[in-house]
This record gives C-alpha cells, sequence and structure tokens, in this order.
C-alpha cells in the first residue's frame, strides 16, 4: 500500500469517528409549542412556577400541548447525566475551538433548568410515562439534587404498575 493511500484511509477514518461523535453527542431538535421551543418554555419558568400548581394559565396550557418528542426530551433534560457523556463529552468539549463548541451543547444542564423540567414531568403524572427510564435514571443518581430526584420519583408513583422497571432505583434511592 502506498503512503497516499495510507493517509487517505486514515483521513477517512478521522472523518467517519468524528461524523460518529458527532451523531452520537448532537442534541435532539427542539420541538416548538405554542411558539417557543421546548427549551424556552422550561428555561423561562420562575422558581415560583414549580411551588405552585395551576398559576400560570399559560404554562398549564402549554403542558397540555406537549406530546411524546416533548415529553421525551423533558425527560433527557432531567437525567442527562450518563457516565459516557459525563466523562469524555466534557473532555472533548473542553479543547474544541470556540465557533466549533456552538454547535454542540454544553456538557451540563444548569440545576434550576433540571429542577423545571422535572417539575414539568411531575404535574404531566400519568401522560408523562415516555420519559420513565430517563426518570429512573435521575431517581438513581445519587449526585443529582435531592430536590430532582424526589419530583422523578413522585412522578414514577403516578404511574403505577406501569413504573415496575424503576422499583430497583427507588428502593435504593
Amino acid at each position: 500500500m502506498t503512503k497516499g493511500r495510507k493517509m487517505l484511509l486514515l483521513a477517512a477514518f478521522v472523518l467517519a469517528s468524528a461524523g460518529g461523535l458527532f451523531y452520537f453527542f448532537r442534541e435532539p431538535a427542539d420541538p416548538v409549542y405554542r411558539g417557543k421551543p421546548l427549551s424556552v418554555w422550561v428555561a423561562s419558568m420562575k422558581e415560583h412556577d414549580t411551588m405552585f400548581s395551576g398559576g400560570n394559565p399559560e404554562l398549564n396550557a402549554f403542558l397540555q400541548d406537549l406530546d411524546q418528542q416533548g415529553i421525551k426530551l423533558l425527560g433527557k433534560y432531567v437525567s442527562r447525566r450518563s457516565l459516557s457523556q459525563r466523562k469524555y463529552y466534557r473532555a472533548i468539549y473542553n479543547v474544541l475551538p470556540a465557533k466549533a463548541k456552538t454547535l454542540f451543547p454544553k456538557p451540563d444542564l444548569k440545576q434550576q433548568l433540571r429542577i423545571n423540567a422535572a417539575w414539568m414531568l411531575c404535574e404531566l403524572k400519568q401522560k408523562a410515562k415516555p420519559a420513565c427510564r430517563d426518570l429512573s435514571t435521575a431517581v438513581a443518581d445519587l449526585e443529582l439534587n435531592g430536590r430532582i430526584r424526589e419530583l422523578a420519583a413522585r412522578t414514577l408513583f403516578y404511574f403505577g404498575r406501569d413504573a415496575e422497571p424503576a422499583i430497583g432505583a427507588l428502593t435504593k434511592a
């Protein structure tokens, strides 16, 4: 094999690996509800919104409009702490050039954003079932804030027998 051919294969391998990493760590599309992306709804909540149910009619209407895709994404907002992402993604993200960082999501979400997403799922009660796996992960993650874990456990409680896969996480928590 010639040197030029080896370099071409190496370049193809690096490009394919970079594409695979981009695909693995890409953020899902942010669905739009009532004219705002889901992340904007979650980020725009005030702390008092999470204390009183039904206090914000616009927020309640938005919660009723949520579909499965939005509910699954809320679950990801709550539990996005898998070991591979936490350990490797942060390391890779920190060495990227500034322009490249704009193409990828930041390694960690703010705590209040997680609390807001967990509260929204708790308000959805039975309708939040598509996020069951992420809620189980959040309950089992001892590094998460207690409020997030409590809201995740409360949401799982609403699922009744459908939350059986999460029983292990709930008993360890």
